[in-house]
């Protein structure tokens, strides 16, 4: 019995898909209301209270939050995104914060900084 030759793989060119652009969020018409949750309203107006500034993208969503050093907990929050604040917004150590990604716990209204990008002068 003869063996056949091993055939040489064929390799296709992979092209990497298109990125797509992250379509913003801007009202909350588009999601529905759930009984005994925080409304997207209700978060976006406690977020802006705090933060004065033009919110550019909302999502529901479920991320971790720190409740303690080194001690996470995944909750269920929305997520919103501002920029354009209507004044100044500093943090401990950061001169002024340009953007900001703010989770509001749909549960209880606690709002906590996800991530900011911040000027460099």
């Amino acid at each position: 019995m003869t063996e056949k030759p091993k055939e040489e793989p064929v390799f296709q060119e992979i092209k990497p898909k298109p990125l797509v652009e992250e379509k913003p969020i801007m009202t909350c018409e588009t999601f529905e209301l759930i009984p005994g949750e925080i409304s997207c309203q209700e978060a976006k107006e406690l977020v802006l209270k705090e933060y004065p500034g033009e919110v550019y993208f909302i999502e529901r969503t479920k991320t971790q939050i720190l409740i303690a050093e080194n001690q996470t907990e995944e909750r269920e929050v929305w997520l919103m995104k501002i920029s354009n604040f209507s004044k100044p917004i500093s943090l401990p150590g950061i001169e002024r914060v340009d953007e900001m990604e703010v989770a509001v716990d749909r549960n209880n209204g606690e709002l906590n900084i996800i991530s900011y990008e911040m000027s460099i002068k």
